[in-house]
């Protein structure tokens, strides 16, 4: 197990930083306790691997046992995972996402200074947050902390029910300029992958983070997206945010958030076309029979979709919803909008 002994004052500014957050996380109307954040931080690691082999916690007992270790740690009770829950925060008052310490009073800037800086000056505290946003309602940091969903249980849920790799199938945006040359009835598909994984605030990882890997017509070698994993609409929906490597383009999907182990789900995204434009488009996940998602490399391309389905039929589950799914229909001929689901 990892520890370290805090001083007097840095266990005091510690304990600040800790009510100060779950104060501020009732206000937002999620309630939480010292299990949750001890959990957030990665204490429940420590706690199972000192467990006697082929002996499992329940995880009732294992965040009753983390609340009490965060008990402790701020009543120098025991220095037992100390370092891991100020490695936590450290991260939290660096991300300008967390509302919490977007702008915190002057007494939490002390607490922050002496905790991270290396001479405890909270002059120092500016660069050491990388700035401290001031709260207003076009800053970029207050758009995404206003629209994220907070839930630490939701949150962890999102990782956990989705975690894994993904069959990706969308219509190509490729125009069928041409419907009298051969084959040009029949649509380009494209077949990605994608992989999602679960928090890990100790890789600063605050949020479920995604990789997607594409390949587009006619380029030898795929390309990747990745980014977070955030919930949206107060929790019923839920958005992957990040960028395409290759050209820094953003991308963005958007999916209905369910709280049981799904294998199948609908998206609309919206991402920089390989020619350059951008474009909108219906988009379907169904999780892969890979277990990795380098496995689906010499896959991932762009088909007919009737070479598609004579190659992958079988590979894909459900290819057939998954491609009707994925049909871009819009009602009153065009004169509406395209729909999620």
């Amino acid at each position: 197990m990892q520890s370290q002994k805090l001083s007097d004052f840095q266990r005091f500014a510690l304990s600040s930083l800790v009510h100060y957050d779950l104060m501020m996380r009732e206000r937002e109307g999620n309630r939480v306790t010292y299990g949750d954040l001890g959990m957030g931080a990665g204490l429940g690691k420590l706690i199972s691997a000192g467990q006697t082999e082929g002996k499992k916690i329940s995880d009732a007992s294992l965040k009753s046992k983390v609340g009490t270790m965060v008990g402790n740690i701020l009543s120098k009770a025991s220095p037992t995972g100390a370092l891991e829950l100020k490695r936590y925060y450290k991260s939290l008052v660096q991300d300008e996402n967390d509302k919490s310490f977007q702008n915190p009073p002057p007494h939490i800037k002390t607490a922050i200074a002496m905790l991270y800086s290396k001479t405890g000056d909270v002059r120092q505290d500016d660069a050491l947050l990388q700035e401290v946003h001031q709260t207003n309602e076009y800053a970029l940091s207050n758009v995404f902390s206003m629209i994220r969903h907070k839930d630490p249980k939701d949150r962890e849920l999102l990782g956990k029910n989705y975690e894994g790799v993904w069959d990706v199938i969308r219509y190509s945006a490729h125009q069928l300029v041409t419907p009298d040359r051969p084959h040009e009835d029949d649509p380009w598909v494209i077949r990605a992958a994608l992989e999602i994984g679960p928090r890990d605030p100790e890789q600063g990882r605050m949020e479920p983070w995604f990789a997607i890997h594409y390949r587009p017509r006619g380029a030898r070698s795929f390309r990747r997206s990745t980014g977070s994993a955030i919930l949206i609409n107060k929790g019923h929906h839920f958005s992957l945010i990040g960028r395409e490597h290759d050209v820094n383009a953003p991308i963005y999907i958007v999916a209905e958030f369910v709280e049981t182990r799904e294998d199948y789900f609908q998206g609309l995204v919206i991402r920089r076309h390989s020619k350059g434009r951008l474009f909108a488009s219906r988009v379907t996940f169904v999780r892969s029979k890979a277990t990795k998602i380098g496995d689906l490399t010499d896959k991932i391309n762009v088909y007919r979709e009737t070479e598609l389905k004579e190659r992958f039929s079988a590979d894909i589950t459900d290819l057939d919803k998954c491609l009707n799914d994925a049909v871009n229909t819009i009602a009153n001929d065009g004169k509406s909008v395209l729909l999620l689901g």
